[in-house]
């Protein structure tokens, strides 16, 4: 065996996404920068956001995921979460989010705020 072995140590850099878990993110907390996109991950869909200084992943919740894929990936969005909140009529809990993004950044056939939410 030759002696010219070296450790490989992989092709993940610290520049890979941190990931962030909205249960211990405050209420009201504002996530600003680029969405690059929304991906699989083996427990649901998660999103990408690269920020001033950092790029995070994040999961997303069925609220959360139905706004973000009416954006098209590189818009500039304000993701502002709300907290746990609980649903009147069936009591379950649930993550609230508020996105805020540039027109122009809605996809085409998205809902806009002069369509019916039905």
């Amino acid at each position: 065996m030759s002696s010219n072995r070296i450790l490989i140590r992989g092709r993940r850099s610290t520049t890979a996404p941190r990931f962030v878990k909205w249960s211990e993110i405050p209420a009201n907390t504002t996530l600003e920068g680029t969405f690059t996109g929304i991906r699989v991950g083996d427990y649901g869909p998660l999103a990408t956001l690269k920020m001033e200084r950092e790029v995070i992943e994040f999961p997303c919740p069925v609220a959360l995921e139905d706004r973000l894929s009416c954006l098209r990936q590189g818009a500039e969005v304000t993701i502002t979460y709300l907290g746990k909140q609980e649903n009147k009529r069936t009591g379950r809990t649930f993550h609230a989010f508020k996105v805020f993004a540039d027109a122009a950044d809605q996809l085409d056939g998205a809902p806009g705020d002069d369509d019916p939410p039905f």
